[in-house]
C-alpha cells in the first residue's frame, strides 16, 4: 500500500472532480469501520467517550445513546471504547 504522506501529498495534485471521488470514498469507508464498530457494542456494555464514562442505552447504525448520570448522548461509534 501506498505511504500514507504520499496521500497527502498527492491529494493536493488532483483536480476537482478527483477531489470529489477521494471525498465519497472516504464517506464510504467511515461508513463501513461505524457499521463494523456496531457489531462490538451492545445494550448494557459501558464505555467512554472524551473524558465521560456511562452506559449503552441504545446502538444505531453509526451511534449509540449512552446514559452518563442520567444524561443522554447520541455519541459517534467511532469514539466509543469499552470499559472492562
Amino acid at each position: 500500500m501506498t505511504n500514507f504522506r504520499d496521500i497527502i501529498l498527492g491529494i493536493a495534485k488532483l483536480n476537482n472532480d478527483e477531489v470529489n471521488e477521494v471525498i465519497e470514498a472516504v464517506k464510504r469507508r467511515r461508513t463501513r469501520l461505524c457499521r463494523e464498530n456496531a457489531f462490538k457494542f451492545k445494550r448494557g456494555d459501558i464505555v467512554k467517550f472524551s473524558h465521560y464514562q456511562g452506559e449503552i442505552e441504545k446502538v444505531k447504525i453509526k451511534k449509540a445513546i449512552i446514559n452518563v448520570k442520567g444524561t443522554s448522548w447520541n455519541v459517534p461509534l467511532n469514539l466509543l471504547e469499552k470499559v472492562a
